[in-house]
């Protein structure tokens, strides 16, 4: 069965209130939020850094932050003000991990899809290259192998 196929099946639970509805499963990205962010960089203070998490892992059952996931694409690195955001993060308690790309996913389909996962552990914002210390969990996965990750994330988080 492929990664489409098995997306448009709804699994079953002990708890179907709590699952995710097919509408929530097809939302995409706010362009109202995107154009938030992109007036809150040009129009205020250029000293109020921010950051967008890409993705909050959330349970339900109990209630719990899991993890920060965030995406990179092929040329992108962590920013400094990422870097001063997961540093706390991590003292908090909260695993961050950073998901990087080795394909194009806007332009390729999802079983040609490859990507990195790291832990992120620490970093140093403060030289003009920020330094970012972390460990590799798994390498060269597809969505499948996201999948079996993040069900391991989440029954260690319980």
């Amino acid at each position: 069965m492929s990664n489409s196929e098995k997306s448009n099946e709804l699994q079953k639970s002990e708890y179907p209130h709590l699952e995710m509805s097919p509408e929530t499963r097809k939302q995409e990205g706010s362009p109202a939020a995107d154009r938030f962010r992109l007036l809150h960089k040009r129009l205020l203070d250029r000293t109020f850094f921010a950051i967008d998490m890409d993705l909050v892992l959330v349970e339900k059952k109990p209630y719990q932050l899991v993890a920060v996931i965030d995406y990179k694409q092929l040329e992108d690195k962590l920013t400094y003000a990422e870097i001063i955001a997961y540093n706390e993060l991590v003292k908090m308690g909260v695993p961050v991990f950073v998901i990087h790309s080795r394909t194009d996913i806007v332009s390729t389909e999802p079983e040609e899809h490859r990507f990195d996962i790291y832990r992120y552990l620490n970093g140093d914002p403060w030289p003009t290259k920020p330094i970012k210390e972390v460990q590799l969990e798994v390498e060269n996965v597809g969505w499948d192998g996201i999948e079996e990750w993040e069900k391991q994330l989440r029954k260690t988080a319980k």
